[in-house]
């Protein structure tokens, strides 16, 4: 019995691994391009201080409504 549970678990990720190379490869082939654009580290600058700016000196605002300001996540913004 824990064999024939292996060899399902073994097939089942085959087949998980088909499907996400598959999804990478139409991701390609439709011109998506991963992490993304490069981007210009003036505006990358620009950005960070605007989120720096409404998150100190006393405004108090979450890294999440900071990031919002400049059409990020927060995660983005703790990112960089």
């Amino acid at each position: 019995m824990p064999h024939m549970l292996a060899t399902l678990a073994e097939f089942v990720r085959e087949r998980i691994d088909e499907r996400v190379n598959a999804g990478i490869a139409a991701t390609h082939e439709s011109g998506t391009r991963f992490p993304g654009p490069p981007v210009n580290p003036d505006i990358l600058a620009e950005k960070l201080a605007i989120g720096a700016d409404a998150r100190g000196r006393g405004r108090g605002r979450t890294a999440s409504r900071a990031a919002a300001l400049v059409g990020w996540s927060g995660v983005t913004l703790y990112q960089h």
